[in-house]
């Protein structure tokens, strides 16, 4: 799988990357006639999303996207804005879109460079703050503050307590909730 750059979420007044989810948010900008196009190898979908949670409930609020056609069409009554950046060149923000999320998302903020390669395909545990939200119709029910679990999964790591990936792989189904995504994002 070829690494992508990660759609953000903003929590408590902090941006975090999406790094996992039990089930898809999805967005498909064909369905609302936006045709992006390859943007770079770390966004060959061409868009980079953001959420938002408010008050306890999770929105779609902003979309960055690297497209071909002239004229961009509204996305939830909402106009692009030119954005001439490196990757994107259209920008679509305050879409404030409720949705109707259902499952739960982890994040990561604050990447340690020592234990990182690139942010286009971290591993959790070389986050400084890890959090699982749980959402039940787009509704915040509960936030996990992973963040000290995963220090001591890289203090393991430093004693080499882990001699191959199976058992760091039977610790993290054991120790943690979100199942299969988890174990392809944390190995």
């Amino acid at each position: 799988m070829r690494p992508e750059f990660p759609d953000t979420c903003i929590y408590n007044g902090q941006e975090y990357y999406i790094l996992t989810l039990s089930e898809p948010l999805s967005f498909d900008p064909h369905k609302h006639r936006l045709y992006p196009s390859f943007g770079c190898v770390a966004c060959s979908n061409g868009y980079l999303r953001g959420y938002k949670i408010v008050d306890g409930t999770l929105y779609f609020d902003k979309l960055s996207v690297y497209t071909k056609q002239e004229h961009l069409p509204k996305i939830f009554d909402k106009r692009a804005k030119n954005d001439r950046d490196l990757l994107f060149n259209a920008l679509y923000e305050n879409i404030q879109h409720k949705l109707n999320y259902t499952g739960n998302i982890l994040l990561g903020k604050g990447i340690l460079s020592e234990w990182s390669g690139n942010l286009c395909c971290e591993n959790a545990w070389t986050f400084v703050d890890v959090l699982e939200l749980k959402f039940v119709s787009g509704k915040l029910v509960e936030a996990i503050d992973h963040s000290k679990f995963v220090a001591s999964l890289r203090e393991k790591i430093k004693r080499n307590e882990f001699a191959s990936g199976e058992h760091l792989q039977a610790y993290l189904k054991r120790d943690f909730s979100l199942g299969r995504q988890v174990n392809e994002l944390w190995i």
